[in-house]
């Protein structure tokens, strides 16, 4: 396996090579505050039955939601 980055001023990008055919891309961009896919420590402040989520507080401004089924 390979690994390809290239870091710029706008994103990271990287490419996981197996074989030279491409097995994963990873996208980051740099003005993004994304918090997907990273773990979290949090406590449930609420929950919608309706619309089956759970609100979560992470310490953030803003309360993440948990779908559930």
């Amino acid at each position: 396996m390979r690994l390809l980055i290239d870091d710029n001023y706008i994103q990271n990008r990287a490419l996981l090579l197996e074989e030279n055919n491409v097995y994963k891309v990873y996208i980051e961009n740099k003005n993004d505050e994304d918090i997907c896919d990273n773990i979290y420590v949090g406590k449930i402040k609420g929950i919608s039955q309706k619309m089956k989520v759970a609100f979560v507080d992470i310490g953030e401004k803003r309360r993440l939601y948990c779908l559930f089924f």
